[in-house]
């Protein structure tokens, strides 16, 4: 089934894109990129200066340069309409960009993991975007996910973020996929699948995981509208079909732990 879905892509010559790439910093030793993301349309370099460079993706030309007081940036996510960017450095700040393809000057919108989250001292160790552009979940060093949401008022003129945890786990978050309702959240020593409108969670494998190792849904046939539930990637009543337990056992889960937002599926 993954064949199928992937028989669409192959493999191409390796292109070096450092020359382009670093044409920006031709000037400077004292610039380094530290992290990056890609979409469709753009790649975007953070810097230890805490700006973002940003590059046409086909053409790998310099666009623009968007500063931040972040300091050096640590990790960054592209949302999935392109749109939009996460990013945050290693003393817990995160900050947003609204509106990427605007001409306007970009803004970075700051918070912090300790407003309202419960992770003071912690560091972002991963960002995933929701379906909407307005759900940024974040994964932290201290085990939490939380739910970062962008609220418009007055026609755009006033923005208000929020940050809530929704999931308590005992070591740092690896990797947060997303698909429909459904949340995987890998950590050190688990992996979790959380369902978001019933406030459910269940842990996949049994054996303890020892490493950061993370998980992601693959669609074979990805869904069309008319129907109701998702395809492959999840099970009709919601659970995740991949991986199975056997497949897991040797690096997924330990002990289940007893996030307080949410509950155990049984």
């Amino acid at each position: 089934m993954i064949m199928d879905a992937l028989k669409h892509y192959g493999l191409s010559q390796r292109t070096d894109l450092s020359q382009a790439i670093n044409l920006p910093l031709r000037n400077t030793r004292r610039i380094k990129f530290t992290c990056c993301d890609a979409s469709s349309k753009y790649i975007i370099f953070g810097a230890n200066s805490g700006s973002l460079y940003v590059y046409d993706r086909l053409t790998v030309n310099f666009l623009s340069i968007i500063p931040s007081q972040l300091g050096a940036i640590s990790q960054i996510c592209i949302a999935r309409n392109g749109k939009q960017i996460a990013v945050a450095n290693q003393r817990g700040a995160i900050g947003v960009v609204l509106e990427l393809d605007s001409s306007a000057t970009k803004e970075v919108l700051l918070t912090e993991l300790g407003d309202g989250s419960g992770s003071k001292g912690a560091v972002v160790t991963c960002f995933c975007w929701g379906d909407e552009d307005r759900e940024l979940y974040v994964g932290d060093s201290k085990g939490t996910v939380s739910l970062l949401q962008l609220s418009m008022f007055m026609g755009r003129n006033i923005l208000n973020i929020t940050l809530n945890p929704v999931l308590l786990l005992d070591q740092q978050i690896v990797q947060i996929d997303r698909f429909m309702q459904l949340l995987l959240v890998s950590t050190h020593s688990k992996c979790v699948l959380c369902n978001t409108e019933r406030e459910e969670f269940k842990q996949i494998g049994n054996r303890p995981r020892d490493g950061p190792y993370g998980a992601a849904f693959i669609l074979a046939t990805p869904p069309t509208p008319s129907e109701g539930t998702p395809s492959n990637g999840t099970s009709d009543d919601g659970g995740a079909t991949a991986p199975t337990d056997e497949d897991n056992d040797n690096r997924s889960g330990g002990h289940s732990s007893q996030p307080s937002p949410t509950r155990d599926l049984g």
